[in-house]
């Protein structure tokens, strides 16, 4: 099986799946981090095997099949069409878009591409938002009515909702 080549933007996150990425077929091939330090922790963590790159859009011209958004989770949408653009595969590590219009664009942008673009939304299994959620079902917080929208309460109501 061919392996995935795969560039990583945004190491904080991100840096915590080169295993999970080198174990299933891929191959990370470079990583892009406006932090010095996290370029340097990546370059020792992948053994000198990735380019190293502290701008998105000279990171986005290196030579990969896909690429990993796990920067700023209200930033991903302007990057993911930048790498379907490029025919590049996308996955967003968490939400992929800050507002509505920047929704729209992006639909828009993987319409238009040969890439396919895929949002690995995980709040909703994280620990807390599932403890939330079960303590809520149980009727002893009451009803809720409304909430401050937050990643973590969007979270909630989704899972409510299903």
């Amino acid at each position: 099986m061919k392996n995935i080549r795969l560039g990583i933007f945004g190491l904080g996150r991100g840096s915590s799946f080169y295993d999970s990425i080198l174990v299933n077929n891929g191959e990370v091939v470079a990583v892009c981090d406006g932090n010095p330090e996290k370029l340097k922790q990546a370059d020792e963590a992948l053994k000198g095997k990735a380019a190293l790159y502290s701008d998105f859009d000279e990171f986005i011209k290196h030579d990969m099949d896909a690429v990993f958004l796990a920067n700023c989770f209200h930033e991903h949408a302007p990057f993911a069409i930048k790498a379907l653009e490029r025919n590049i595969h996308v996955l967003t590590e968490c939400t992929s878009n800050g507002t509505m219009a920047e929704g729209v664009e992006l639909v828009r942008a993987c319409e238009k591409s040969k890439a396919i673009f895929m949002l690995a939304e995980n709040y909703p299994f994280m620990k807390f938002n599932q403890e939330m959620r079960r303590v809520y079902r149980s009727g002893k917080i009451g009803k809720a009515y409304s909430a401050k929208v937050s990643i973590t309460i969007l979270s909630i109501w989704l899972m409510l909702k299903v």
